[in-house]
């Protein structure tokens, strides 16, 4: 046996990145404080997973879409034989956790992006129907990934080899004459920091350009629909104008120069 390298620095990154987006965003889904921290972590999330689509195409050997192609099928099977204790080891992705991963990457983008069109449309009626969506899928997520967990846990006990401990360091236990992953750090590099760039830069445009009612909780939804603005030129039925019974235009009073309107919520 020899030790070689599985997971090369791009693919950790990613998968402990991708893994503290979620943890994070779920944290903070119920936190009107920190609302920025969580598209903050659904954006990272997103651009995360756009690097990893690359990356399956780029990366080392064990992170490319090829090495891990199991069907279904194959990941039910495998699942039965790591429930009776026979399941076989395998150095990349085994076929259920090939399952786990084609779910993760294809619910993080919608749920991502149900929430900013959630965000984006708050003050409509569609903003409400695609936050219920992306509270549903994100519920669906969660358990995508528990049962992952679960999964790294029971092979990591049948096989007597910490899974975890590899991701971080990327080695693993091989045959002699298995090959290698490649480092491909250069470019893995690059990318990642692309990604990281571009998430902070969405983040800063996205709170210069907020929408009305930007929260996704039911206060925020309120103070969306019952901010008016104003025209330009109002006419006194549209704009809400409560004449003064004395005759004097709104606003004369308290010193407003009859520029004042009462504009009704």
């Amino acid at each position: 046996m020899q030790t070689i390298l599985i997971w090369d620095l791009p693919t950790r990154v990613f998968h402990w990145l991708f893994a503290l987006g979620f943890a994070v965003a779920w944290l903070t889904a119920e936190w009107d404080a920190a609302f920025s921290i969580h598209m903050l972590s659904g954006v990272l999330m997103l651009g995360l997973v756009l690097f990893r689509l690359a990356w399956g195409l780029l990366g080392g050997r064990y992170s490319r879409f090829a090495s891990f192609a199991h069907g279904p099928r194959a990941g039910l099977a495998y699942l039965r034989a790591l429930l009776d204790g026979t399941a076989g080891r395998y150095l990349g992705h085994n076929p259920a956790g090939s399952q786990a991963i084609w779910l993760l990457l294809g619910l993080a983008p919608v749920v991502t992006l149900a929430g900013l069109g959630a965000w984006a449309g708050s003050a409509w009626p569609v903003g409400e129907v695609l936050g219920e969506g992306h509270e549903l899928l994100a519920n669906l997520m969660l358990l995508v990934v528990l049962l992952h967990l679960a999964g790294v846990a029971a092979e990591s006990l049948l096989h007597r080899e910490n899974l975890v401990a590899g991701m971080l360091h990327g080695r693993k236990a091989a045959p002699e004459g298995t090959p290698a992953s490649s480092r491909h750090g250069g470019i893995g590099t690059l990318l990642l920091v692309a990604v990281l760039v571009s998430t902070a830069g969405w983040l800063r445009y996205a709170e210069v350009a907020a929408p009305v009612g930007h929260g996704h909780g039911a206060e925020d939804r309120e103070a969306g629909e019952h901010q008016a603005v104003a025209p330009a030129r109002p006419s006194p039925a549209r704009a809400g104008i409560r004449p003064d019974p004395a005759g004097r235009p709104a606003g004369e009073e308290s010193g407003m120069g009859g520029t004042g309107a009462i504009i009704r919520t």
